[in-house]
């Protein structure tokens, strides 16, 4: 058993070459595979020019998942999808923006089905999942949401990926 995380970004926003970031950090935090593929759509009043990328980790290495995961939310424009189990599809998160795109049925059973979901997550699930519901923060200041309180850089960061 492995996990899948799908993440996604505008080509129309980016700058420079994001794509080679995601691959370096996701290789960098010991990934089985990555590869990304391209969602284009004509329509001239919404065009749609996104790409999706696609990571593979191994069950044992969800600690560097997790710290892979805190790292590519610092990237701007770019976007978790989803999270799931690489052998039987169970998903673990989903973005509201993906949960738009499947249909209303799945979306729904996502949703109702949240608390049981919770309860079943492995350790290592659960330090994933909690990278992605974070707020994403891109300054260089973290604010601790319990005291209001800012942190510099030389203070530890509570927010900080596990190590």
């Amino acid at each position: 058993m492995g996990y899948t995380i799908e993440l996604s970004y505008n080509l129309l926003k980016v700058e420079g070459d994001i794509l080679a970031r995601i691959q370096t950090l996701a290789h960098e935090y010991q990934c089985l595979s990555c590869y990304e593929d391209y969602e284009m759509s004509g329509n001239t009043k919404h065009e749609k020019r996104n790409c999706v990328v696609t990571i593979n980790f191994e069950e044992y290495s969800l600690n560097e998942c997790s710290k892979f995961v805190y790292h590519l939310r610092q990237i701007k424009h770019v976007k978790v999808e989803t999270f799931y189990t690489t052998d039987n599809s169970k998903l673990l998160f989903a973005s509201s923006g993906y949960l738009k795109t499947i249909s209303h049925d799945q979306s729904n059973t996502y949703s109702q089905n949240k608390e049981r979901r919770e309860r079943s997550y492995s350790e290592g699930e659960l330090l994933v999942v909690n990278q992605l519901r974070k707020d994403k923060r891109r300054s260089g200041t973290m604010v601790d949401e319990n005291t209001s309180r800012s942190f510099s850089s030389t203070e530890t960061n509570p927010r900080a990926p596990p190590t």
